[in-house]
């Protein structure tokens, strides 16, 4: 039997999924970090602004399809599709945890 990823990590993705800016950035710590297309988005301000943009320009779906987890990093594969190169792609997105929050997340294709 699977395990269910971390509750910090289904709140993220219902809130990807949702397009609400300020309930992802409530399941990042207040020093979070977000390294996204070669751009970094400190706080959760700039994860806010970070959300807001990317579900503009590409229209994405991200489908959470499957996670591995060792200490505080998770790494999950994700299915995005939408108006972006390649659609559907599937992306590796490496969540670092801390107190129940993402301290930090990278995506990577």
């Amino acid at each position: 039997m699977d395990l269910p990823p971390p509750p910090v990590l289904s709140a993220y993705f219902a809130a990807d999924k949702a397009a609400d800016a300020t309930a992802l950035a409530a399941c990042f710590g207040p020093d979070a970090a977000v390294f996204d297309e070669h751009r970094l988005h400190a706080g959760r301000e700039a994860v806010k602004a970070w959300l807001r943009e990317t579900k503009t320009k590409y229209r994405y779906t991200a489908e959470f399809l499957r996670w591995t987890r060792e200490d505080q990093t998770v790494n999950a594969t994700v299915r995005v599709s939408g108006s972006l190169p390649g659609s559907p792609i599937e992306l590796t997105y490496v969540f670092v945890l801390s107190d129940d929050r993402i301290a930090s997340l990278e995506i990577h294709p």
